[in-house]
């Protein structure tokens, strides 16, 4: 249970960073925008806000950089596990050698037996061949048991 809380806190967490970041970025663009407004309107000197213009420019796309990188690696971490470690527990695994070639069976759900069956040969290379058994129906619904 502890867990589940604290994946909650690390998923709203990883909810609000990039609309943080999407506000910072609004943000910096209306300072260059009051920069560059108050040197052409104003009359102001060229590094009026403590920068010239062009560090500023600088400064921004740095920081707007380092929030699209950290955005990128949120991203991929929030994702990169969502549906595998429910579906893996429920896989058998089973390789065979058969006329010289390595066959991996991936049966889905896990150690089931009867029903009807979709089955899909996938040819990794020429030595390996990958078979995905995913149960369509089972065998309760196939079959009426009086």
């Amino acid at each position: 249970m502890h867990e589940k809380t604290m994946f909650k806190k690390n998923r709203s967490f990883t909810n609000i960073l990039p609309k943080i970041f999407l506000i910072l970025a609004i943000l910096f663009i209306l300072l260059i925008v009051l920069i560059v407004s108050g040197q052409i309107f104003l009359g102001y000197s060229s590094n009026w806000a403590g920068l010239s213009l062009t560090m500023w420019l600088y400064l921004i796309s740095i920081f707007l950089a380092i929030f699209i990188i950290i955005d990128i690696v949120i991203f991929v971490r929030s994702n990169q596990g969502k549906n595998y470690d429910k579906t893996i527990k429920n896989i058998t695994k089973t390789y065979s050698m058969t006329k010289g070639k390595t066959y991996y069976d991936f049966t889905i759900p896990k150690n089931v037996r009867g029903g009807l069956f979709s089955r899909t040969f996938i040819q990794i290379d020429e030595e390996t061949i990958l078979c995905l058994r995913h149960q369509i129906i089972s065998d309760e619904k196939l079959w009426d048991k009086k």
